[in-house]
C-alpha cells in the first residue's frame, strides 16, 4: 500500500523486492559547489550509503557490513582538522560518535582539494531499527566545530529472519 492504494500486487519476493528498491535511490546524493550542505569552508559533495560490495543499499540485514563514503570540498588553507560521525536511531537518540584520528589532515598545513572518507559500520553492531547519521568536521586545539550536517542520510537495519519454510533474501 501507498498512500492508501495497493501499488505492488504480486508474490512475496516481488512485493519484498519492490519495497526495498522504492528508496534505493537515497542512498546516493550529489551536490553542486553551490547548494552543498557544510559551511564556507568544507562542502559535502557526494554521499553514498553502501553494502561490502560498494553497491548503493539502504536496507540491510542486521549482519551486513553498512559503507558511507562522503566525499566533500576543502575550498582554501586550513589547519588541522578531522572528521566526526554521529548515529542516531529513529527517536533521534545518540547511538554513537566516531572521530578520524588516524587523518592526515591532522597533521596540519591543509590545502584546498576534494577528499574521501568512507566510515564502516560493522555487521552485528546495530539492532533492527531506522538511523539516521550527521557529519562534522573539527579541530582539536582549541576544540572548534567547522561544521556539522545533521541528518545527512539514513539506512534501515532488518534482522536477519529465519522463518521455517521461507528464506529472506534483500535484493
Amino acid at each position: 500500500l501507498e498512500n492508501g492504494r495497493l501499488s505492488t500486487m504480486s508474490t512475496i519476493d516481488k512485493v519484498i523486492q519492490n519495497y526495498l528498491y522504492r528508496e534505493m535511490e537515497s542512498s546516493h546524493q550529489k551536490w553542486s559547489l553551490e547548494n552543498a550542505p557544510g559551511s564556507e569552508q568544507f562542502k559535502i559533495l557526494e554521499l553514498e550509503i553502501l553494502n561490502d560490495r560498494n553497491e548503493p543499499q539502504i536496507d540491510f540485514l542486521s549482519s551486513q557490513e553498512i559503507r558511507i563514503r562522503l566525499t566533500y570540498a576543502n575550498l582554501g588553507d586550513t589547519d588541522a582538522y578531522t572528521h566526526g560521525f554521529n548515529l542516531y536511531n529513529n527517536f533521534d537518540i545518540h547511538i554513537l560518535s566516531s572521530h578520524d584520528l588516524t587523518s592526515d589532515q591532522l597533521k596540519g598545513n591543509n590545502s584546498d582539494g576534494v577528499f574521501c572518507r568512507i566510515i564502516v559500520i560493522q555487521g552485528g553492531l546495530l539492532s533492527e531499527g531506522n538511523y539516521n547519521f550527521s557529519f562534522a568536521i573539527m579541530k582539536y586545539s582549541p576544540f572548534t566545530v567547522l561544521f556539522h550536517e545533521l541528518n545527512l542520510g539514513g539506512f534501515s537495519v532488518i534482522d536477519d529472519l529465519h522463518i521455517e519454510g521461507y528464506e529472506f533474501k534483500i535484493p
